[in-house]
């Protein structure tokens, strides 16, 4: 399979995307396609090595949003037939209210996630600010003759201070945790997606060939 082959074949998997959004990842492949060329590699070879036309096609519906997926499936969907819409309708009181249930599930997820942050690096400010405090209070006590207390503020000071640090330097990893643990939940999500479509799509022409 050359350039233009594989090319056409991914853009037709992905027809109903928007334009501008196709058009990029067309080029993404256009241009490593013709990196790999420029190396050495026969075209066929760079073709091949970026993997089959499905693949291609998968890897670029899993780096679009959520809502513009949804909204490009909807387009590549055929029109409804009545019967098709009256059973919708009718089955609106189950499906409704679980779609309702996985949008607040997905909601709630990034919200938590959220919060959680929020009050690691809340935490990590109130630290901070507690030592700053604490050591300008304890040279003061120590200038007014309050040895005693200078002290035990100042070793109160140091170890918020130090906490702030350490948290602050753990807070790094954590957010990038959480943020790693988001991104797999999005592609989870749009994953199931996928699936799902792919498998209507299947019963539709599984019932298209046996008609």
């Amino acid at each position: 399979m050359n350039k233009e082959e594989f090319l056409s074949g991914v853009k037709e998997k992905l027809e109903g995307l928007p334009p501008k959004e196709l058009e990029e990842s067309l080029a993404y492949y256009r241009e490593m396609i013709e990196d790999r060329m420029e190396d050495g590699m026969q075209e066929e070879e760079a073709v091949a090595a970026m993997g089959s036309v499905e693949e291609a096609a998968s890897q670029i519906l899993d780096g679009m949003s959520l809502p513009k997926l949804v909204k490009a499936k909807v387009k590549l969907s055929r029109t409804l037939r009545a019967w098709e819409i009256a059973l919708l309708i009718a089955g609106s009181p189950v499906w409704v209210p679980l779609l309702v249930c996985i949008v607040l599930v997905f909601f709630t997820f990034y919200v938590v996630v959220a919060s959680l942050l929020f009050t690691i690096h809340a935490l990590n400010l109130a630290l901070a600010v507690a030592g700053i405090a604490g050591i300008a209070s304890a040279i003061l006590q120590f200038a007014t003759n309050r040895g005693l207390g200078g002290g035990l503020t100042l070793g109160a000071a140091i170890f918020s201070t130090g906490a702030s640090v350490l948290l602050f330097l753990g807070s790094r990893h954590v957010d990038k945790a959480f943020i790693h643990l988001a991104k797999r939940f999005g592609i989870w999500i749009k994953s199931l997606f996928l699936r799902r479509f792919e498998a209507m799509e299947q019963l539709e022409g599984q019932k298209g060939t046996s008609i």
